[in-house]
C-alpha cells in the first residue's frame, strides 16, 4: 500500500507465489480527498488488463479491457447495470458498438 500523510493512495495485491517471483494481480487507486473510496481498479490477467472506474459514490461507471495498451472492450455502467455504449471487437478485429439503457439492449 502507498500512503501520504496517513491517507491511502494505492493498494497492490499479488498472486501467491514464491517471494522473489511475485506477480501483480490487482492495483486499486483511491481518492486522496475521500479515504478508502475507490477511483480505479486495475486487474491484471495473463493476456489483458481489466480497468474499472468508479464515481464519487462508489458506483461503477466504466469497465475496459486493454491488451498491449489498446482498448479491446469498453462498457459504460450506471451502478450494476450496463447503461450507455458497449464496444467490443468482432472476429476480424473490427469494432462493434451496442447501446444499453438500464441494463437492456437497445434495439
Amino acid at each position: 500500500m502507498e500512503y501520504e500523510d496517513g491517507v491511502i493512495l494505492k493498494q497492490y495485491v499479488y498472486y501467491r507465489r514464491k517471494k522473489n517471483n511475485r506477480k501483480l494481480a490487482t492495483k486499486v487507486l483511491y481518492d486522496p480527498q475521500k479515504p478508502w473510496k475507490e477511483v480505479t481498479e486495475i486487474r491484471y490477467f495473463s493476456s489483458f488488463e481489466e480497468w474499472t472506474f468508479y464515481d464519487e459514490n462508489g458506483n461503477r461507471t466504466l469497465k475496459e479491457q486493454r491488451k498491449n495498451g489498446e482498448i479491446i472492450y469498453s462498457c459504460e455502467y450506471s451502478g450494476r447495470k450496463k447503461h450507455g455504449q458497449e464496444m467490443c471487437l468482432d472476429d476480424d478485429g473490427a469494432k462493434m458498438f451496442i447501446e444499453y439503457v438500464n441494463g437492456k439492449r437497445k434495439k
